[in-house]
């Protein structure tokens, strides 16, 4: 009985979760990295801190309901942030070219970035094997590289709030 139970329990466990990545969490130095953007250009992480910390945003593609929900929430969120020194970057595992696409619909102020290799997703381990593409997690990276939080999944005000006051 037991290991019948134990057997339902990991089949209702989510399987998309990549379980041999785990997440980069709090206290981790990341590596520097390139982002290609969504015009195509390409800028490192060490670049970006130049001007203050990296508020990393992953999401699974702009076609995602939810993801769009959240980057309404986030215009109205980073408002707050306009006399703090901080770039927000929303990272999807789109082609620049989808973003594009988006993007010329859904003019934003956002940079967007593209990572249709999943060499991002991968590094801070959060690829969905099977259904390629990012879960949503939102890392703050201080100008030291040193991850300063670090959300898996829905993010919420309280989440906000608690960058605003490591941004300080």
């Amino acid at each position: 009985m037991k290991d019948l139970i134990q057997n339902a329990i990991l089949a209702v466990r989510d399987p998309s979760v990549n379980q041999d990545l785990p997440a980069l969490a709090k206290g981790v130095v990341v590596e520097n990295f390139s982002l290609l953007l969504s015009n195509k250009r390409t800028t490192d992480l060490n670049t970006i801190i130049q001007n203050g910390p990296l508020i990393l945003v992953f999401i699974r593609g702009t076609w995602c309901p939810f993801c769009r929900m959240h980057l309404s929430r986030l215009r109205n969120w980073m408002n707050n942030l306009q006399n703090k020194k901080s770039t927000v970057i929303i990272v999807s595992t789109e082609t620049p070219e989808v973003i594009q696409e988006w993007v010329a619909k859904n003019p934003s102020s956002y940079i967007f970035a593209s990572d249709s290799d999943y060499h991002l997703a991968n590094y801070f381990g959060v690829h969905i094997v099977p259904n390629d593409f990012a879960n949503a997690a939102t890392f703050l990276i201080d100008t030291d590289r040193v991850i300063k939080l670090s959300y898996i999944g829905k993010r919420t005000n309280k989440n906000f709030e608690e960058i605003n006051q490591a941004i300080k």
